[in-house]
C-alpha cells in the first residue's frame, strides 16, 4: 500500500479519492466563491455555523471537516490583505485548521499566514495550525527527513509563521515505519 500525505484544505477521510487538480480547484474555488460574495468595505454577516468537527487520529485535537491550506495561494496569488479576509470568512463558516507547509512559495505562504493570524488578533489555541517538512532548500542538510532537518526545518518554520508552536507536523513525503521507530528511539 502506497502512503501519501497530500496538502490539501479537505478533511483527512477524503485524501485518498481526490486528485492534487481537485484539491487546486476548490482551493481556488472557495477564493471565487469568498470574492463574489465579499466586497472588501463589507462585513459578512454572520451565520449560524454548520461545520462539524472530528478527532485528528488519536491526538485528541478536534478539528473542523474542511481546512484551508495555503498551498497555491499565499504568496504566489494573495497578499496578507486578502488572506485576512479569506482566513476570516473560513472562521466565519467554522474552520478551525489551517495547513502550511515550508516549500510553499519558498516559505512566504507561512510567512503570510502567521501575519494574517496575528493582525486579525485570533487567540491561538482557538485554531489548529500544521505545516509540512521535507523541502527546506538547496543545501544537503536543508531537506529530507534527517534529525537534523526535522528539527531546523520547523524552527524555520515557526520563525515564518511568527508562533510558538504547531500543532500538527506532516512528513511531505511518505517514510517508512522504521525510520520514525528509529527518530524516535534517538
Amino acid at each position: 500500500m502506497r502512503h501519501v500525505i497530500i496538502p490539501t484544505s479537505l478533511p483527512i477521510h477524503y485524501f485518498h479519492s481526490l486528485t492534487n487538480t481537485s484539491i487546486v480547484s476548490l482551493s481556488l474555488s472557495l477564493y471565487s466563491i469568498h470574492k463574489a460574495t465579499h466586497s472588501p468595505l463589507q462585513t459578512p454577516k454572520k451565520k449560524k455555523m454548520n461545520m462539524q468537527y472530528k478527532n485528528l487520529g488519536r491526538s485528541g485535537l478536534k478539528v473542523s471537516q474542511l481546512s484551508y491550506g495555503a498551498w497555491v495561494s499565499f504568496g504566489n496569488q494573495l497578499d496578507v490583505k486578502e488572506a485576512k479576509s479569506l482566513l476570516q470568512c473560513c472562521r466565519d463558516h467554522g474552520v478551525n485548521f489551517f495547513d502550511n507547509a515550508e516549500v510553499y512559495a519558498n516559505g512566504r505562504a507561512e510567512e503570510i499566514m502567521g501575519q494574517a493570524i496575528r493582525e486579525l488578533g485570533w487567540k491561538r489555541s482557538d485554531i489548529v495550525v500544521s505545516t509540512k517538512i521535507f523541502w527546506g532548500g538547496s543545501g544537503p542538510n536543508d531537506k529530507g527527513l534527517s534529525r537534523k532537518h526535522i528539527l531546523e526545518g520547523t524552527k524555520a518554520s515557526l520563525k515564518r509563521l511568527d508562533m510558538d508552536y504547531v500543532d500538527v507536523i506532516y512528513c511531505h513525503r511518505y517514510v517508512g515505519f522504521l525510520f520514525f521507530f528509529s527518530f524516535l528511539v534517538n
